[in-house]
């Protein structure tokens, strides 16, 4: 109610509060691209945001006070990040996301994608795994057989310490420093020939056998893997080889063989988490060494069917700077082992006893150690200096070891090189323009 003059500016004012809304003002659906990070990840953290919105909105009032007309304020209105509902769904194939708000919902929700969808750094990590073994055999013996022509080969009167009287008789297998000796008469015995072809011994054969033999092996691998902060990365070679067999019957009194494998491989298992204010890099690692064991099989029912296999294993967690080497860890081993046989009171005598024992020596001593060196990659020369060197270490072992013949060398040549006297602008002069911006990070 009021004069003409009154209601005119009433209607002017209604006309500025009372209007339609523009279409991209009304708000509905959205999408956005994921840059750097993973739509499905994203859009749960997002949605997680919605839901505690939404639990605040509800807590912030309560039913109408006694007697008033306005809901009575419980805590702070500020609690509520969003003015209404947002819903945020994601397509794999595209790799986006598609948001569900109002207009303001919405620079909200961009708002949080800005310090979210952000590149991330990686680490380049290089695994140095230094094992070294020595061993030395000391052996002696005296091996002797007076042998009676009535006996069939049968050995009177002699000692042996190892093998059998075929190893004596044909000592063509023996290794080390072997005299013999024995008499003139010879006599034809049958042990170890072929049926109706006896063979042809002295009566009395002997042989003195001395053997050291030294051992020394260097074994280096260097496992290197490049891996995105705070995601697990892994790296294995080796080879599947089979090391037992087993039977088992069916129903049907079928009898099935069944070859078990084990992996015989290097495998690094590790997730770095980078620091964004330092170049500490928290690493959880898991090292592992597998390989099929030179021993012998001790169970003689499994000796020929069976393998042995070795296994060295690692798992810490470590920080340790960029560029900088730690210990992951070490082993050192010293095995001392002696064999003696002997006939017992001859064996015994001073000088004499030695015709009558044998004896043997082992020494084995094993050096195992595990370095780690981290690189903190975060930006493309970075990359690119990495690159760089793996090319020309390449380069070095083709040198070295294939007479520097390169088979693949056209294709290498094409890889952008960082150059070692020029600045950084022209370092990265080669390297496309997509991996030259540098991702912008919103303070908090």
């Amino acid at each position: 109610m009021g004069n003409k003059a009154g209601i005119s500016k009433i209607k002017n004012l209604i006309g500025k509060l009372d209007f339609r809304l523009k279409p991209e003002d009304q708000g509905g659906v959205y999408v956005y691209y994921v840059r750097h990070g993973e739509a499905e990840q994203i859009a749960n953290t997002i949605n997680g945001i919605a839901e505690n919105s939404n639990k605040a909105q509800e807590q912030t009032s309560t039913p109408k006070a006694k007697g008033g007309t306005e809901p009575v304020q419980v805590g702070p209105s500020s609690a509520a990040i969003f003015g209404g509902d947002v819903k945020v769904t994601f397509d794999k194939n595209t790799n986006s996301l598609i948001v569900t708000a109002s207009k303001q919902d919405y620079e909200v929700v961009k708002n949080l994608l800005n310090k979210i969808d952000i590149a991330r750094d990686q680490v380049f990590v290089k695994v140095i795994i230094m094992e070294m073994s020595a061993e030395s055999n000391t052996s002696y013996g005296v091996d002797f057989y007076t042998f009676d022509e009535n006996s069939n080969g049968v050995g009177r009167i002699g000692f042996r310490s190892s093998g059998s009287i075929q190893d004596l008789i044909d000592p063509t297998a023996d290794q080390g420093g072997v005299l013999g000796f024995g008499s003139g008469d010879t006599l034809q015995i049958n042990v170890g020939a072929p049926p109706g072809q006896p063979v042809t011994v002295t009566s009395i054969a002997g042989l003195v056998k001395f053997l050291k033999t030294n051992t020394n092996a260097n074994v280096l691998s260097t496992p290197q893997i490049m891996a995105l902060d705070n995601e697990e990365s892994i790296i294995e070679v080796g080879a599947q080889v089979p090391v037992g067999r087993n039977q088992s019957t069916t129903a049907n009194g079928v009898t099935q063989n069944n070859i078990d494998f084990r992996d015989a491989t290097i495998k690094l298992t590790m997730t770095p988490y980078i620091s964004p204010d330092t170049d500490a890099v928290q690493m959880k690692i898991d090292q592992q060494v597998a390989e099929i064991a030179e021993v012998n099989v001790r169970a003689a029912e499994l000796a020929d069917s069976a393998a042995a296999t070795t296994k060295r294993q690692i798992k810490t967690q470590i920080v340790v700077n960029s560029g900088d080497t730690a210990v992951l860890g070490g082993l050192m081993q010293d095995k001392v082992s002696e064999t003696e046989r002997k006939i017992p009171l001859l064996g015994d005598i001073p000088i004499l006893g030695w015709l009558f024992k044998s004896r043997s020596s082992e020494t084995q001593k094993q050096n195992l150690v595990v370095f780690i060196t981290p690189k903190i990659i975060r930006s493309a020369y970075d990359n690119s200096e990495l690159v760089t060197k793996k090319i020309n270490e390449r380069i070095d072992f083709i040198q070295q070891h294939m007479k520097g013949q390169d088979p693949h060398g056209q294709y290498v040549d094409q890889f952008p090189r960082a150059a070692k006297n020029a600045g950084a602008e022209d370092q990265l002069e080669d390297i496309p323009e997509s991996l030259n911006e540098e991702p912008a990070v919103d303070s908090f």
